[in-house]
């Protein structure tokens, strides 16, 4: 397995590996403490981005999408 912690830990969380490629990435990420910090602090990245995310009031949503159907 090629290692590059940063893009592992994007594969991993994407969602998007194959059975099989994910099965290795999770076996490689139990013996490499690297890869694995790399996973928790993206992980952190996350959820810290979510919790900072605003959620667009109705009345905006609305005026936004009246717009964007009149092209």
């Amino acid at each position: 397995m090629r290692h590059d912690p940063e893009r592992l830990a994007a594969e991993f969380l994407s969602g998007e590996l194959g059975r099989a490629r994910r099965l290795l990435v999770e076996r490689h990420l139990l013996d490499c403490e690297e890869c694995w910090a790399e996973v928790a602090a993206a992980r952190r990245g996350r959820q810290a981005a979510e919790a900072l995310r605003e959620v667009t009031p109705p009345s905006l949503r609305d005026r936004i999408r009246a717009v964007v159907d009149l092209d």
